[in-house]
């Protein structure tokens, strides 16, 4: 789904990007890191096991960093 450089990386080659995260403050700073590089992703609060989306919404999932 991302990583907070992947969201940036992949937004600016022109995806659509949803990122998840369970920490606000991650969100927060991956949103700056967007706004900074001048793209736009969709950040929200979830879980990259059960995330806040519906079966078949996007083509490709990228996970990162995941524990």
């Amino acid at each position: 789904m991302w990583d907070r450089q992947s969201a940036v990386l992949l937004a600016q080659a022109g995806h659509l990007v949803h990122g998840v995260d369970l920490s606000r403050w991650m969100l927060a700073v991956a949103k700056e890191k967007a706004a900074a590089a001048g793209v736009e992703v969709d950040f929200r609060v979830g879980d990259a096991a059960d995330p806040p989306c519906g079966p078949g919404s996007y083509d490709v999932v990228l996970v990162r960093h995941v524990l």
